[in-house]
């Protein structure tokens, strides 16, 4: 099947006669950005800075969202019903919709579709291996989510390409509409908006949610989803590649550093967010990044800064005072986003495939002040720390997160995660194996306190610890055993502001104190992993590899 016919707008039961302003039939299909820009400035959905930058607000205050919302909104997602495999066990996260109800919601959003005097239409790639692509169609009512399409996911192959793989048996589709608020009671919704994710049809439909994290994070649940029966290990990850070839994965929810820590200037960038390591190595599943923008400095942060000045790149949330953006002003929320292409970037990698890592890095924004800096981990203790997925969620990622809260987000990406969990440690037991690389559990959070006595762990030094273990640096360096925590922390490493603080007890004012702080830490691990996998004997297995508090 050629991929026209893979992307027909009839199949989906669009009216192919929809006109739209530029002449064009069946909706204004991938339109350079340059034109998707000028379009959302006709509409009337952004502004320009002076740069160029496409500015648009995706705040809505309204009753169901707590305040506001600018994140994502996790009670408003719905898995359909008869999808095989995924696990429903947890109702919060993977809320069940049967595909009755869902019909009907689908019904209606195409009814206004087929009422809109013009519509935009992405046709575009998920995933640089041929072999394990898929086409996405991404349709919608705003320009200005149409070029989030163009920047954020990969360009298609030529038409008259020959397909292999996945990519030439059927196509994914995302019908994001951000205007149409649908009727709760008439539903059964909790809300008059929703993300429904279609497993068995490939569809994503997402009305009434105007946050451009819920389409993007509604694609990557589908390949988490598929990938897996594929033998493909789907990742919640950063990655880039050195001058030797040898790639670096970065593991880490939102607000833990894996966009700034994964766009080094002396690296080649593969992905930021979202990674699959299939048989012959790893490969990008996106093409483009989605940075937090808050606070963004362009002495620590100059790639991303560099890249959001460019034309076509589009700034979510951000406050702009004639014409220029403050990137610390948080009166909108903490969780402003930019969405700009790989190629904005010095070092893109073309190919957007690379071999298997020999380095990764577990990442952690630890708010208790207590995890070190910077810690080896063992192939058990890597498979732990993966099932857990420890950081402090930051505020504004979620609607509701005001400062930082403990959290726990298995695979470093629990709500995307729609299989058994135990599943995706397997597969990074697999690879691990297959590729013999080192982890590290890297803390980007506090030092010398908690959130609110300490201080952020600074950048650079951050990037110090880094690089010294993807030079080697770090294979023979000192090190000693956490008495909390069980694994062994690095206690030396050139280039930091101060070496007191890979033993973190040295930045406290009181010892007695931080061992109390990292004992209540060590609880909560134990806490929360006898919680999750009680009913998994096999992953109950490796919690004598965590850690246990003194």
């Amino acid at each position: 099947m050629s991929i026209q016919e893979l992307l027909d707008l009839s199949r989906l039961g669009i009216n192919k006669n929809v006109t739209c302003n530029l002449g064009e039939v069946e909706g204004l299909e991938n339109l350079h950005f340059s034109q998707l820009v000028a379009e959302a400035i006709r509409r009337e959905e952004g502004k320009l800075s002076r740069k160029g930058t496409l500015l648009i607000n995706t705040r809505v205050d309204d009753q169901y969202g707590e305040k506001r919302h600018t994140g994502r909104t996790p009670a408003a997602r719905y898995i359909i019903d008869d999808a095989p495999g995924v696990d429903f066990s947890n109702s919060k996260l993977n809320q069940p919709m049967t595909r009755k109800k869902a019909d009907l919601i689908y019904k209606e959003m195409l009814k206004y579709i087929n009422e809109q005097k013009e519509i935009f239409v992405a046709n575009r790639m998920l995933g640089a291996d041929l072999e394990n692509a898929f086409p996405l169609q991404f349709i919608t009512s705003h320009a200005s989510r149409a070029l989030f399409a163009i920047n954020q996911f990969r360009d298609l192959p030529p038409a008259e390409m020959i397909l292999p793989g996945q990519i030439k048996e059927a196509a994914m589709t995302a019908i994001v509409l951000p205007d149409l608020k649908l009727d709760p009671k008439k539903y059964g919704l909790q809300q008059d908006g929703v993300v429904i994710l279609d497993f068995n049809m490939r569809k994503i439909l997402v009305a009434g949610m105007k946050y451009c994290g819920e389409p993007k994070k509604g694609v990557f649940t589908f390949l988490n989803y598929v990938y897996p029966s594929m033998g493909i290990f789907p990742m919640h990850c950063g990655a880039n590649i050195g001058d030797n070839r040898e790639s670096a994965l970065f593991f880490g929810l939102s607000g833990t550093g894996k966009t700034t820590l994964s766009s080094d200037p002396n690296r080649t960038m593969l992905g930021d967010d979202e990674i699959a390591w299939g048989s012959h190595g790893l490969f990008a599943m996106e093409g483009g990044c989605y940075a937090k923008l808050i606070k963004l400095d362009k002495n620590a942060e100059p790639d991303i800064y560099n890249a959001m000045k460019k034309f076509g790149s589009l700034a979510e949330n951000v406050v702009m005072e004639k014409g220029k953006f403050n990137y610390d002003d948080a009166i909108i929320t903490e969780n402003s986003r930019g969405s700009y292409p790989l190629k904005n970037l010095p070092n893109p990698s073309e190919s957007g495939i690379a071999r298997d890592p020999k380095t990764i890095f577990f990442l952690s924004a630890d708010a208790t002040g207590t995890l070190p800096p910077i810690s080896r981990l063992n192939q058990k203790q890597a498979m732990y720390h993966f099932l857990m997925g420890y950081t402090s969620k930051l505020a504004g990622t979620e609607v509701g997160i005001t400062e930082p809260a403990l959290s726990f987000s298995a695979c470093y990406g629990l709500p995307f995660m729609p299989r058994s969990l135990f599943e995706y440690a397997q597969l990074l037991e697999k690879k691990l194996n297959q590729s013999g690389a080192q982890v590290y559990l890297v803390n980007t959070g506090w030092t010398g306190g908690k959130y609110g006595v300490g201080s952020r762990i600074i950048i650079r030094d951050s990037r110090a610890m880094i690089a010294a273990a993807l030079s080697g640096d770090l294979e023979h360096a000192r090190h000693q055993s956490h008495e909390q925590f069980g694994f062994d922390m690095i206690t030396e490493c050139n280039g930091l502001s101060s070496q007191d603080i890979l033993k973190p007890w040295k930045t406290w004012d009181n010892v007695a104190a931080y061992r109390q702080a990292a004992n209540m830490l060590a609880k909560s691990f134990q806490d929360k992993f006898e919680t999750t996998y009680k009913k998994n004997p096999e992953a109950m297995k490796l919690a004598k590899w965590g850690p246990n508090p003194i």
